[in-house]
């Protein structure tokens, strides 16, 4: 445990790869610069890692609150991995989140109790703002904590022992099966198609693949931005001789939601469609589910759910004048003061219940189109915003009942790709939550 002494992070050139460890600032987390697109790891480095990960006799495995593919596969594999070694690895993630998405709770030790194991590892992410209350309280316990992200370092990054961040690969899957093939690992079957899932899930939301319907099921679609991420390609290359078509279509098939809703899911689907609005100057377009409305009361914060408010925003920020899910009216009420529709990006809010470990929250997605990074200058805008509403609120409430509340934003994510949540249904935090990302929509150049 030798090179474990202090906080780590592995970085590795976009030109030549440099498998040393470089100490970084524990109290400084600053946008991490390692790029290299899902590149091959050096087998050095890879062997090192590993070893470093295998010297435990028992881990908790943190899939993010709100658990993807992406994260949800990515735990299933490791802790396969780790309990493969006989070593006890406890997967931190909500029993209903897994079922969703496609993982049986049963097949793994899920972490019951706050008491840590040996080691702490997060996957596909690294900050307070996307762990729940209970894993928070085993973080915040861990003596040992690794992680393997590719998503930036914020001021909500939790320090660790070993860091491990590629912010320019597409998936966290993707940089696990780099690692298994630095140390020539074969994958199983089952591994294989862990971390094919959470792959291709991802790779759908970086617009390098569609996932769409044929005859003979759900296939995916390699996009122009694929062309130019010849790392990603070859990774989804590498699949494609690993797994059979069937195989690979049974998981497109799981993937492909919107293209086998529900006639309760079609309906909702299209109430929400109604709904969407646009900030005066054209460029936010935006959907408010409310907890207490009729959509609030039905929507399910699950795979399926997700996909649909996920489908919206892509929608809304990929032309949509020849989208037939837009009423005409619509399509008029979407246009700027030039009288064009330009829509920058979209964003929705919705409720998020109580479920099992997880608390209640009122939550929002946002998308931009590629290169403009509106999702982050509007979700850095709306915290400041919010934070200095909800402090006037607090003296308010301070000066007259005694008892103001301050519920706090948690947001972040990528350049044109984020997300956040208050813990709470509060009517005044959450129209101060809409509020402020409007109010960002209509003032962030």
């Amino acid at each position: 445990m030798g090179l474990l002494k202090e906080s780590v992070v592995v970085k590795v050139n976009m030109f030549n790869c440099i498998n040393n460890i470089n100490t970084i600032d524990k109290n400084r987390y600053k946008r991490s610069n390692v790029a290299f697109g899902a590149k091959i790891i050096p087998t050095e480095l890879g062997r090192e890692i590993e070893k470093t990960f295998f010297s435990v006799k028992s881990i908790d495995i943190h899939a993010h609150n709100a658990a993807d593919h992406d994260t949800g596969k990515a735990a299933a594999y490791m802790c396969d991995k780790f309990e493969a070694r006989r070593i006890k690895a406890y997967l931190c993630a909500d029993e209903n989140e897994l079922k969703d998405l496609g993982i049986d709770p049963k097949k793994y030790r899920i972490k019951k109790n706050s008491k840590p194991s040996e080691a702490t590892l997060m996957l596909d992410h690294n900050g307070w703002d996307k762990v729940s209350e209970f894993n928070k309280k085993l973080i915040e316990k861990s003596k040992q904590i690794w992680k393997i992200d590719h998503h930036p370092e914020t001021e909500n990054t939790i320090p660790g022992v070993l860091s491990y961040f590629d912010t320019t690969a597409k998936s966290c899957c993707a940089i696990l099966y780099r690692l298994a093939e630095s140390v020539g690992e074969k994958l199983n079957k089952v591994d294989a198609e862990n971390l094919y899932c959470g792959i291709v899930s991802d790779f759908e939301k970086s617009k390098r693949i569609k996932i769409e319907g044929s005859p003979e099921g759900s296939k995916i679609v390699r996009l122009p931005a694929m062309d130019l991420d010849k790392n990603s390609a070859e990774v989804l290359d590498k699949f494609e001789t690993i797994l059979s078509k069937e195989e690979r279509t049974k998981i497109h098939n799981h993937l492909d939601i919107i293209s086998n809703l529900t006639p309760e899911e079609q309906a909702f689907r299209t109430e929400l469609f109604s709904r969407v609005k646009v900030t005066p100057n054209g460029k936010m377009a935006y959907a408010v589910i409310h907890p207490d409305d009729n959509l609030g009361k039905i929507y399910k914060d699950d795979t399926r759910g997700s996909a649909i408010l996920r489908d919206l925003r892509l929608r809304l920020i990929n032309g949509i004048q020849e989208d037939k899910m837009f009423s005409a009216a619509q399509k008029e009420s979407f246009k700027n003061p030039n009288g064009v529709i330009d829509i920058k990006g979209a964003i929705v809010f919705y409720p998020v219940p109580k479920n099992g470990k997880n608390k209640k929250a009122f939550q929002l997605s946002v998308h931009s189109k590629k290169d403009t990074n509106y999702a982050k200058n509007w979700t850095d805008y709306a915290k400041k915003a919010y934070s200095e509403k909800e402090k006037a609120k607090f003296s308010i409430f301070n000066l007259f009942h005694k008892k103001g509340v301050k519920n706090e934003l948690w947001a972040g994510g990528h350049d044109n790709r984020s997300g956040g949540r208050i813990y709470s249904f509060n009517k005044t935090s959450d129209e101060n939550l809409i509020e402020s990302f409007l109010e960002a929509g209509q003032n962030v150049e």
